[in-house]
Order: structure tokens, then C-alpha cells, then sequence
């Protein structure tokens, strides 16, 4: 009975080159289904906005074992003209009703200069801070020392064993793991009976329908969305 709402309410869609599109999907038209909007339908590449109030990105692949492939414009121009404003962390949105997973991701420490040399394979220096990392390959890294940041950006794979180029390395070329919380799908059904609008992510990561009214329950408030399980191992301080 469940699904008869859930299909009839927010049925499949297609936009430009994709077919079969829905939950966490959705369009301009139907924008209450989904959490990440799909816009551009009747252009040559479609965009895609991974939650309110994020950037658009375009998009070049939406599979149905919940993967996506997007293009970050921004961060490729960063990287061409190798700029020290490559190294923040993506903007991905997580909440208690839906994460992103970078699925090929090198993982940087960006530390001050003067905290002196770190035990990783490599390292360059970018204003006034040195980035280290290891070969893309090798997971295993150390205690991220204090006054350091951990960066987590995507890395092209056709090129993981030419490790020293840094910005030759990453790429705005990447795909995601989507991962939505199931039960949130039942929680958008309900938005448009409860006084219709789209289903949104609230400031604290429940899910709110545009007429205000919260539509998480009990059971997403106890089922948050763990993100330190996608962060690498980092192996503890031997003394």
C-alpha cells in the first residue's frame, strides 16, 4: 500500500539522457519527492542539486545501485590553475535522512609550515601551509597531528599511480554513493497530506515539509546517520 502512494504520488521521471529517475530524486515539477532536484531536462547536460540551498553541479550519471557522477566546475578550475583553493573539503550535505560517500577519495592532512615534516609519503607546500598524503593506494595514515585539518577530496583513478602531481592527481570528475534513509521515504509521502509542499532537511537534519511541519519520527530520531563510519582508519599514537 505503501508503494501504490509512494509511486502514485511521485512517480518515475526522466530528465534529458536519464530514464527511471526517483526517490531521493526529483524535478522542479514534483519537488516534494526527493531530497536532490534534477533540473535542466532539455539541455545537453543536466544539473543536479544534492540538497537545499547547495550548489548546482552538473551531473553525467545517475545509476540505479544508487551512484551518481558529477562534474564540480569549480573545483576542476581550481585544480588547472593550480590553485591552493583546491584543498577544501567538498560541500556534501548529511543528515539524518541522507549521506553522500565520495567513492574514490584521497585523504590530505593540511597543516601549518612550521610544524615540520609529517611521516607521509608525500607532500607540497601551498601558501602558508604544507599538504601532506600518501599514494592513493595506501590507507593506513598516521595520527592527524593538532592544528592540522583533514581534507578528503576525489581522485581520478586513471591515475593513482602517478602520485607526485597533486593537482594532476584529484579531479572535479567524481562519483558518489547516495544514501538515503529508507524510512525518510515513507516521512515525504505524508508531506503532502499534512498541508502539501516539498519535503526538505530542516537546520537540524529532520525532515520538514514546506508548510513547517516536522515529519521525522521517533525512529529517524534515534537512527542518525553515523558520517565518522566514512572517514578513513587512522592509526591511534604509539608512545
Amino acid at each position: 500500500e505503501e508503494q501504490r502512494r509512494f509511486n502514485s504520488s511521485c512517480p518515475s521521471f526522466s530528465c534529458g539522457k536519464f530514464r527511471n529517475i526517483n526517490f531521493p530524486y526529483s524535478k522542479r515539477t514534483h519537488p516534494e519527492c526527493g531530497f536532490c532536484l534534477v533540473d535542466d531536462c532539455d539541455k545537453p547536460v543536466q544539473k543536479i542539486q544534492l540538497g537545499k540551498d547547495e550548489p548546482w553541479l552538473y551531473v553525467t550519471s545517475i545509476s540505479q545501485d544508487r551512484t551518481v557522477t558529477l562534474y564540480d566546475q569549480v573545483f576542476q578550475r581550481h585544480l588547472d590553475n593550480r590553485s591552493c583553493e583546491s584543498f577544501k573539503n567538498i560541500s556534501l550535505p548529511s543528515s539524518p535522512s541522507i549521506s553522500f560517500e565520495i567513492l574514490s577519495n584521497l585523504t590530505l592532512f593540511k597543516c601549518p609550515t612550521i610544524l615540520g615534516n609529517i611521516p607521509m609519503s608525500f607532500n607540497m607546500s601551498c601558501d602558508d601551509s604544507t599538504i601532506y598524503y600518501n599514494h592513493p593506494d595506501d590507507d593506513d595514515l598516521p595520527s592527524l597531528p593538532p592544528h592540522c585539518s583533514l581534507i578528503q577530496l576525489p581522485v581520478a583513478v586513471s591515475k593513482t599511480r602517478y602520485a607526485s602531481d597533486l593537482f594532476d592527481l584529484l579531479t572535479g570528475n567524481f562519483s558518489l554513493k547516495v544514501r538515503p534513509n529508507w524510512r525518510a521515504r515513507r516521512q515525504c509521502i505524508d508531506c503532502p497530506s499534512r498541508g502539501g509542499g516539498q519535503c526538505l532537511i530542516n537546520s537540524k537534519g529532520y525532515l520538514q515539509c514546506s508548510n513547517r511541519i516536522v515529519a521525522t519520527d521517533s525512529y529517524e530520531k534515534n537512527h542518525r546517520v553515523n558520517i565518522f563510519r566514512f572517514l578513513p582508519r587512522v592509526r591511534p599514537d604509539v608512545t
